[in-house]
Formats: C-alpha cells, structure tokens, sequence
C-alpha cells in the first residue's frame, strides 16, 4: 500500500520542523515503512515565511537581552547569532534533508480555481461566515495525492473535522464523502503524536527504567517560564502520561509526556486578577541514560484552567514556537524503538 503523510503547517511549526524528538520518530516511521511525505506548495510557503518570522523574533529577543546584560556587567557578552540568509538556509535544507521520502505538490491552476469555488460555496474546510482558501488549497492538493496514495492527514485546523471535533479523529462528512470517491483513502489525525501511538507496534519494543520525579523535576523551571506571562507560578508539576522512545544512539531516548500541576497567581504581577487553578501541558525531551541527564526539552503547548476576579471559569491558551533546532550542529538522531513496559520511581 502506497502512503504518503500531509503535515499541516501549525504541525510543522510545533514540531520544529519535525526536528523535535517526536518529529523524528515520525520520520523514523516514515523510513521503516517506506512512506512518502507530501508537501503542498503552498505549506511549504507558509512554514518558511513563519519559521523566519519565529526566528526573526528570536533573534531580536536575543540582542535585546545580551544588550541589557552589556549594560548591567559593563562589557560586551560574545554570542553567535545566525543572519537572516543563515536561517532561510537552514529552513530550506531541512526539505533538503527529506528529499529521499518527499514529494514536492504542486501548486496548480486547478488547485488554484477548485480551491475558489470551495470558497464561494461556502463548502468545507470553509464555512458561511468562514473562508479558508489556503486550507482549501491543501484540501485540493491531497485531492490529487488520492489517485496514488492512501492518505494521512495531519492537522490541528477543526475545519476539517467532523462537527469540528478533532478528537474524533473524522473527516468532515462532505470531506469524506468527497475522498471517498477517490482511488484510496484519507485518514485524519489531530497530532503526530497520535499518528505515532498508533502505529508504534511497527517498532521494535524493548524495556528501560528512568524516574518519572527526576523529569518532574527537571522540567519545572520550563513550566514555570510558560506560566511567567499569565502572571502565575507551578506549586506542583506531575507527569501523567508519556511515550518513550530510543534513537540510534544507544545512550538517548526520547520521551513524548503529558504534564499537569497545579497553579498559583503572583499578585505583583496579575493585574488581570486570575486565581488559582490548574495547568495541562504537552512537551518533549531527551534522556542521556549513560549520564542519567535530561536534556532538550520543549513544551509545545500550555492550557491554564482558573477562576478570573468575577469568579468566572477561564481557560488561556500558551502555545510555544521553539526554533532552537534549525541550527543543531549535531547530527539528529533517528529513532528506531519503541520502549514499553517504563519503570517509573
């Protein structure tokens, strides 16, 4: 069976352009199996055009700090920092990297006019009051991949979920009826995470001990930094759930986890007024077994659930664009095992 994967681009972007540890199990998967990845034209356009601004703002926040630490120390704080031409470079070879299992799509006239139609008739991923033609571009571009391809959809985007539930893990029905028709099918998938649980069974397992409290505790200051904006502070850090994985180097693996802790507000510097409350992340990392480190981490998303001053439930949303891989030196590690039956302390 002919596969190939559409990553949408908040997926590229969230998984730093699949450098992160679960993007190179994703690519690991890719490899055993053969697999193709499909990238739009026109996704590849926007992750570049985003990627640079992320790292643009990077760069900035960098000179704006080393200026302050300038100031306070009273001489010049040395740190390489990459050029604009630099990071466009580094986009362009993580493509580059892939090209034994990518496919480049096309941006048609075809695409261009279906995807027009799409629009003004409203159809999904648009809506009435909704219109999403670069979303319909994509839509169109898989479309074509379905005359040759078995077709997994990665995507964060509700509008192409059924009843805009991605939990689900459905297509919208006029999505699928429309894939349907095709030669083979579409499946859909609201993370690479899921993709990768799903089809863990495909790598070899084998059985490895580490302390779930050490990586609760090495991640806190993380926690606490994606907290810092919302004005609160982690009382408490919990792993609840995670994956874990090896690479090639026998020494790392890497670990996919779920975190939750409780939270508190600074008063000083809350001027929103939110209370107490809970925090529910995702992130990522690595783990040197050899030197019992962790390292590498990444959390990619925040959720604070907690009271504002009217007493009114609120949920904000903190979502991460770490772009420090585009300039690893080292050689990514490839992972190749899934690791089950974890002893946690």
């Amino acid at each position: 069976m002919a596969t190939c994967i559409v990553i949408d681009t908040n997926v590229w972007i969230r998984e730093q352009l699949l450098k992160s540890p679960l993007g190179i199990a994703f690519l690991h998967l890719v490899r055993i199996n053969g697999w193709k990845v499909a990238v739009p034209e026109v996704v590849r356009g926007e992750v570049e055009a985003v990627s640079v601004r992320h790292c643009r703002d990077a760069v900035k926040k960098i000179k704006d700090s080393f200026g302050l630490l300038h100031h306070v120390i009273g001489r010049l704080v040395k740190v390489y920092i990459p050029d604009e031409r630099e990071i466009k470079d580094s986009i362009d070879a993580v493509f580059e990297d892939m090209s034994s299992c990518k496919i480049d799509v096309e941006f048609t006239l075809e695409h261009a006019r279906s995807a027009l139609k799409r629009v003004i008739a409203g159809t999904p991923p648009n809506g009435e009051k909704n219109q999403q033609y670069k979303d319909s571009v994509v839509w169109e571009a898989i479309l074509s991949l379905l005359g040759d391809y078995d077709v997994f959809f990665v995507t964060e985007d509700k509008a192409f979920y059924h009843n805009g539930m991605s939990k689900d893990g459905r297509l919208s029905m006029p999505l699928k009826e429309e894939s349907d028709a095709k030669l083979h099918q579409c499946k859909i998938y609201e993370s690479l995470r899921v993709l990768v649980a799903e089809n863990k069974d495909q790598l070899e397992s084998i059985s490895v001990s580490f302390q779930v409290d050490a990586l609760s505790d090495y991640i806190v200051s993380d926690v606490n930094n994606s907290l810092r904006g919302w004005g609160f502070f982690a009382l408490s850090v919990a792993i609840r759930k995670f994956d874990v994985y090896i690479t090639e180097d026998k020494d790392v693996i890497a670990i996919i986890y779920d975190v939750e802790c409780e939270v508190e507000h600074d008063s000083s510097s809350n001027p929103q007024g939110f209370g107490s409350g809970n925090m529910f992340g995702v992130g990522e990392c690595r783990y040197d077994l050899s030197e019992s480190e962790f390292f590498d981490n990444i959390i990619s998303s925040v959720k604070i659930k907690c009271l504002d001053k009217e007493g009114v439930e609120r949920t904000l949303q903190v979502a991460s664009a770490n772009t420090e891989h585009l300039f690893d030196d080292v050689v990514n590690y490839t992972l190749k095992k899934h690791i089950d039956n974890i002893i946690s302390g």
